[in-house]
């Protein structure tokens, strides 16, 4: 069994895990766009918006040729600034194409949290 965790760095340490990936600097992030942010990322709106950025399918890629065939990972973060939208859907997106394959677990640890302000630049 695979336990796939997604958060928001913005919410805390990231969760133990044998691996983490941090998807700020490499995707865009749909609360950018005023129209997603208040939704998450099991919404097909963010979904889209996600897996439309340009490294999204080779993420999820990664994920696939890491997981089944190495010993020792048991567990995956996923991160993203809020843990509301790109890391629940690179690990929804895993689990719609490889979770027939693969036993996984899943936590979206701050879908439920609450929408931060933006840093100031």
């Amino acid at each position: 069994m695979i336990k796939l965790i997604s958060f928001g760095y913005r919410h805390g340490d990231p969760p133990e895990a044998d691996v983490t990936i941090d998807l700020r600097r490499i995707m865009d992030d749909p609360a950018d766009h005023s129209d997603l942010v208040e939704l998450t990322g099991l919404n097909r709106a963010v979904q889209r918006s996600v897996m439309r950025t340009r490294n999204a399918l080779g993420i999820v890629e990664l994920l696939a040729g890491v997981l089944p065939g190495n010993c020792g990972i048991s567990s995956v973060a996923v991160g993203c600034s809020g843990g509301r939208h790109r890391s629940v859907v690179i690990v929804e997106e895993f689990v719609d194409v490889y979770g027939g394959f693969i036993d996984v677990e899943v936590l979206h640890r701050d879908i439920a949290k609450p929408i931060l302000p933006r840093k100031e630049a």
